[in-house]
């Protein structure tokens, strides 16, 4: 997990299995590529922003099909290279990946702020009446 502070906002950053893609699905893979998803070095995941505020989750993206763990690097003729690509929730935070989830995660919250500020609002209104 990753934890960050953005726009007065807690952020958590996680990963969870994502369980309906395939390297199958796609072109780009080698079957020793494959070979590896299916002896479980390598698997997809979606990563989850959460946003906190004052320990009250207001917000919430998810997107998936990334990458996660040791995939085999190989050449045209699926030979292995010897350096070994290795992707973590940590690697896509870092790369600066994750930027439209987290953006996207605080709009969620700030929607929500909003909707509890109208809505305390009214009631406050209700009883001044």
């Amino acid at each position: 997990m990753i934890q960050l502070v953005k726009d007065g906002f807690s952020i958590h950053l996680s990963t969870e299995g994502d369980f309906y893609s395939t390297p199958q699905e796609f072109d780009t893979y080698t079957p020793k590529q494959i070979a590896a998803w299916e002896n479980d070095e390598w698997h997809y995941a979606n990563i989850i922003a959460k946003v906190y505020l004052h320990g009250v989750e207001l917000g919430y993206a998810s997107v998936g099909g990334y990458e996660m763990g040791n995939i085999p690097s190989t050449d045209e003729n699926d030979n292995l290279l010897p350096d070994q690509k290795s992707w973590w929730l940590d690697d896509y935070y870092n790369r600066g990946d994750l930027g439209d989830l987290i953006d996207e995660a605080i709009f969620d919250a700030e929607a929500a702020v909003e909707g509890i500020i109208e809505k305390y609002n009214d009631i406050k209104a209700k009883e001044t009446n």
